[in-house]
Parts: C-alpha cells; sequence; structure tokens
C-alpha cells in the first residue's frame, strides 16, 4: 500500500532530478530519492557537432527537454538562495519538492512538446497528474524555510496527492511513466550530468508514515 510518504516519494522520484534523468525505483520499500539535478546535451565528438540522435525515428528535442531541466534547476537555486538553505543541507530535498511541485505542469508541458509520438502518452499521463495535483494544492509554500514549515508543505502534499489519485498504485503508475521518459531521453541525448545535489538522506522534518506493506 502507497502511503501519504510512499505517495511524495514517488512524486520526488517522478519529477525530481529535473524530471527525466535520474533513475528511481517503483517498489513500495523504495527510500525517498533523492532529487539531483541534470543537464542533457547532444552527443558530439570533439570539434564536430553532430545533427542529433543516431536513431532513424523521431526522437526527443533534447534542446528543450535540457532547458526545461535548467530553467527548473535555476528555480530551484532561487529557492534556496532566497531561503537561505545551501545544497547539502537536509531540508533542500523539501525545498526541491516544493519548487517541483509548483512548477511540475510548466516542466512536463514542455517535455511532451519536446517529444516524439512514442513517447507522447507517457508524457501526457505525467503532465496530468501534475496538474490536477497543482489544482488541488495550489502554490506549495515552504514558509519560511525552517523545518516546521517544511514539514507543513510536505503534509499538505501529501494530503492533495491520495486526493488526486487516491488508488494505492496510482503514485507507482506515475513513477513507471516518469521511468519510460527517462529511459527515452536517455536513449535520444547525450547521457546527463549530474550538478550539484542535495543530500540523498530524507529531508529533516519532513511527515513519515506508516510502514509499507
Amino acid at each position: 500500500m502507497i502511503t501519504p510518504a510512499r505517495a511524495r516519494a514517488a512524486l520526488c522520484c517522478a519529477l525530481g532530478a529535473a524530471g527525466l534523468l535520474t533513475g528511481c525505483g517503483a517498489g513500495d520499500e523504495a527510500p525517498d530519492p533523492a532529487p539531483t539535478t541534470t543537464t542533457a546535451s547532444p552527443v558530439s565528438s570533439s570539434g564536430t557537432p553532430t545533427a542529433g540522435p543516431t536513431s532513424t525515428g523521431p526522437a526527443f528535442d533534447c534542446a528543450s527537454v535540457r532547458s526545461a531541466q535548467e530553467k527548473l534547476d535555476a528555480d530551484y537555486s532561487d529557492e534556496l538562495d532566497r531561503l537561505g538553505i545551501k545544497r547539502s543541507d537536509p531540508r533542500a530535498q523539501s525545498v526541491f519538492t516544493v519548487v517541483t511541485t509548483n512548477e511540475g505542469p510548466t516542466y512536463y508541458a514542455a517535455v511532451l512538446a519536446a517529444a516524439p509520438p512514442d513517447a507522447t502518452p507517457d508524457a501526457q499521463l505525467v503532465l496530468d497528474y501534475y496538474t490536477r495535483l497543482a489544482t488541488q494544492v495550489g502554490t506549495l509554500d515552504p514558509g519560511t524555510g525552517s523545518t516546521e514549515d517544511l514539514a507543513k508543505a510536505m503534509d499538505t502534499l501529501d494530503e492533495a496527492g491520495l486526493v488526486v489519485n487516491p488508488a494505492a498504485d496510482a503514485a507507482t503508475t506515475v513513477v513507471e511513466a516518469q521511468e519510460r521518459l527517462q529511459a527515452a531521453v536517455e536513449k535520444d541525448c547525450a547521457k546527463a550530468s549530474p550538478s550539484a545535489t542535495p543530500s540523498a538522506s530524507s529531508a529533516s522534518g519532513t511527515a513519515s508514515g506508516p510502514a509499507t506493506t
């Protein structure tokens, strides 16, 4: 069963890592994933730029995906600066969740626009999920960035996620769609190079649910 905390872990997985280039398991016993920020770069050899992916079929618009990822990372950095929180701070993971929740519809709209036809259904599914979530939760507020304020924001997110998709496997379905998108982006674009990441440990002060079964 997916508890509120597990649903939030799935949300972090599906949107975290600037979305598409971070692996994340969908099993119920998986720990909360740590967000990372990555960019996708077209494959190139020294001094010889390539025209794009090597596959002959339609592919992701890698430049558009990279632009969306960079915008999300910039928003995350700006919010950390505003709150006076370093990326190494345990609270950074919760801040990332706040930012990706608020920016999810815009981010996945860009991914959908950049997707080839065979990836469109998954991109649409994930976009629809976060659009409904944004409608339910409104703008998620990190407050002052204190542990207590961020815990309240995570509780609000947990409650909204269960309203949007009350079915036990709903969050996992979104994660699975995200993972397929991830694989497609990695196939079509150069391997991403991770930048600075928040701590891999769970954010301090976030809500925790009962053990999953």
